[in-house]
């Protein structure tokens, strides 16, 4: 509407400055950013001196990507007037844009200086520190803006500058409330907080007292009693404890020694208790939480065989109780479902029907209802193709018996973008080519359990999202996990990425991150996606690396009793230096991610000079590697002189120099350009 009528105005008076800039602003608004842009020019042109229609206009510019231009324009209207806060705002950003992170700083400082309190500065300004490796400023910078307004943007500012960060109790104020609310609800990924929260926790006296005994101890048992000496409830309500248990697997050695002897001193207790009446509500909480950590990590925990007997005879109790329809002791049921999952209980059904606490009701949705829901998906999902390769039968059977990763939560994106702003932004060196198409066609080429589905599906505006994968179990849970999103527009489907062409499909995007790499063939599974993708399409890839996993051993492929031992034989032996790799590595700690560790039925490792040679074959350019802030400037300050940040021979190089560059995989992007 403010359109039309500005067309009228400017229909009568075409010298009308003022009619044109509301114009371009109002189709700024609109998104119709180069109509904005030829609009507030015809301002400029009769006005040339009006502030606010030359910062419009290099808005306009930042949103086409014309960086250079948009500060040219901003700084004409800063000379205009010098104190404009959304100027320099703005200013700040496209210096960020442009790489120039010390002048983008001193822009958002200027802001602060008329406005302490403006969040979009504070936003600004939090990840220009972060960037340049000052990481205290950052999180001051972003504490500040949580603290004036809670959205996504500060949440999500917050979440960048606190992960990976140890905070010292006495100096963290809210930030420990902070942390853990960033966790649970979440405002990232869990996962990325671990080091974090495990530093909160090491930090309480009780708990760092318990986790010495245990050390101490292991790998022999221990009581309630000599456990915990007299700080059991003080242990047991520790927020930051329950959080870490409660939202994300507890990868750290020394807590899991911890919580296993907690479980069996748990077990111990209660195999010598007849009721209920005298439980601790707050012990029963802590129980509950440690429950949904055994469940989230597939009981990876050790125990003997003295320790099983015990856990099967309270399950004899518990289904004798549920056989005669009366309510076990709560205690009991959650210290069960710290061994097996609550539905491996007979009788179970009877249990669902009575009135019980939160936190039991809580247990059983984990481990009762979704487990039901994931098994009502499975006539949902089609098949299309079939599954005969001799390899791929048994990843597949892996998979079925452990879908990976096994996920809680994980944090809504915000705004979605295109593809198209998204990869310039990521690798604003590489030159790009694009399309006209905004809406692409996307496939994901072995989607597990969906998690990289659903960031596709919230991150980018796509005509159509299909993800495929051969585990059935795994499809399952990515569909019960997508519901939860209230996402439905993400097509999944079982199928053998070596028959996928025979479908005929094309995709503007594939990605396949950690999935070629255990097929019998990896460059021949590759061959076939490269043959799906459109001229001009984009792949997102994930290979291992041979030189970051040369001290990693692999082992015969184990059900989940192997795992578990050879686990217990890792953590118990002297002398652990040889392990240090392992232990540090997330999928250490779960029963699905520590088979696909260590116990896969096929892997593959590739060097880059391998990687550089089978792009050649396949027509695809390398666009760059997607890796943390620190090691790119790392790269940067080695390579100087690649300006592309994607020549893989020096790549090659900085990688044997720094071998665990790339520990977890090779992720990059490449783009077909035959």
């Amino acid at each position: 509407q403010a359109i039309e009528l500005l067309k009228r105005a400017i229909k009568a008076n075409q010298k009308h400055a003022g009619a044109y800039a509301n114009l371009g602003t109002a189709q700024l608004g609109l998104g119709l950013l180069q109509e904005a842009l030829v609009n507030y020019d015809r301002a400029l042109s009769i006005a040339p001196r009006d502030p606010e229609a030359l910062f419009n206009r290099g808005n306009a510019l930042k949103g086409l990507k014309r960086f250079s231009d948009a500060l040219n324009s901003y700084d004409r209207a800063l000379v205009i007037v010098p104190n404009h806060l959304g100027t320099l705002v703005n200013r700040g950003n496209v210096l960020q844009e442009l790489g120039r992170d010390q002048d983008a700083l001193i822009s958002y400082q200027a802001a602060l200086s008329i406005q302490p309190h403006s969040v979009p500065a504070l936003i600004g300004y939090s990840h220009t520190q972060h960037k340049l490796g000052n990481l205290s400023a950052a999180l001051q910078a972003a504490v500040a803006a949580l603290t004036i307004e809670e959205s996504v943007n500060t949440n999500s500012t917050f979440f960048t500058a606190i992960k990976g960060l140890t905070i010292q109790e006495n100096d963290s104020g809210d930030i420990a409330a902070l942390t853990m609310r960033a966790m649970s609800e979440p405002w990232g990924d869990p996962n990325d907080l671990l080091e974090t929260i495990v530093g909160f926790i090491k930090q309480s006296p009780p708990i760092k007292r318990c986790i010495e005994r245990s050390v101490k101890s292991w790998p022999h048992k221990l009581t309630l009693e000599a456990l915990f000496a007299d700080e059991l409830l003080e242990v047991a309500t520790n927020k930051h404890l329950l959080c870490l248990l409660e939202n994300a697997a507890a990868c750290d050695i020394e807590i899991e020694k911890f919580l296993t002897l907690v479980r069996f001193a748990l077990l111990q207790h209660v195999s010598m208790s007849t009721s209920q009446g005298s439980e601790n509500p707050k012990l029963l909480d802590f129980c509950c939480a440690l429950a949904k950590q055994c469940f989230l990590n597939e009981y990876v925990f050790f125990h003997d065989e003295g320790e099983l007997e015990s856990a099967l005879a309270l399950k004899h109790k518990l289904e004798t109780a549920l056989a005669e329809e009366t309510s076990p002791p709560y205690l009991w049921l959650a210290t069960y479902a710290t061994y097996f999952p609550l539905h491996t209980l007979i009788g179970i059904d009877k249990l669902r029907k009575m009135a019980l606490p939160k936190v039991i009701n809580e247990l059983l949705q984990q481990q009762v209802e979704e487990p039901l829901q994931e098994l009502a998906y499975a006539d949902s999902i089609k098949c299309l193709t079939s599954i005969s390769d001799d390899v791929s039968r048994l990843v597949k059977q892996q998979y079925e018996e452990n879908p990976y990763p096994r996920w809680m939560k994980h944090a809504a994106q915000g705004v979605k973008t295109t593809l198209h702003a998204y990869l310039p932004n990521t690798f604003p060196h590489a030159e790009i080519k694009f399309s006209q198409k905004d809406k692409v066609d996307y496939l994901i080429a072995g989607c597990g359990t969906g998690r990289q589905a659903i960031d596709v599906a919230q991150s980018f505006h796509t005509s159509r999202l299909v993800a495929v994968d051969l585990s059935l179990k795994s499809l399952c849970y990515a569909l019960r996990k997508t519901a939860e999103f209230s996402i439905s527009h993400i097509e999944y489907a079982q199928a053998d990425i070596m028959e996928l062409g025979q479908t005929g499909w094309k995709f503007d995007a594939i990605e396949s991150v950690g999935v070629l790499h255990h097929m019998a063939d990896p460059v021949a599974g590759w061959r076939v996606l490269a043959s799906m993708l459109r001229a001009g399409g984009f792949m997102k890839l994930g290979f291992y690396s041979e030189i970051a996993r040369r001290n990693l051993s692999m082992y015969q492929n184990a059900n989940a009793e192997d795992i578990r031992k050879l686990r217990h034989e890792l953590m118990s032996q002297a002398d652990q230096k040889h392990a240090a790799d392992i232990f540090a590595m997330r999928d250490f700690y779960g029963t699905s991610e520590c088979r696909d560790l260590l116990f896969h039925v096929q892997e593959h490792r590739f060097n880059l000079m391998q990687i550089k040679e089978i792009l050649a074959e396949l027509g695809l350019k390398m666009l760059g590697f997607q890796l943390p802030t620190q090691v790119m400037r790392q790269y940067e300050a080695r390579f100087p002189e690649d300006r592309t940040r994607n020549n893989l021979d020096c790549w090659h190089v900085f990688e044997q120099e720094n071998p665990y560059t790339f520990i977890s995989m090779y992720q990059f992007w490449v783009q077909k350009i035959t």
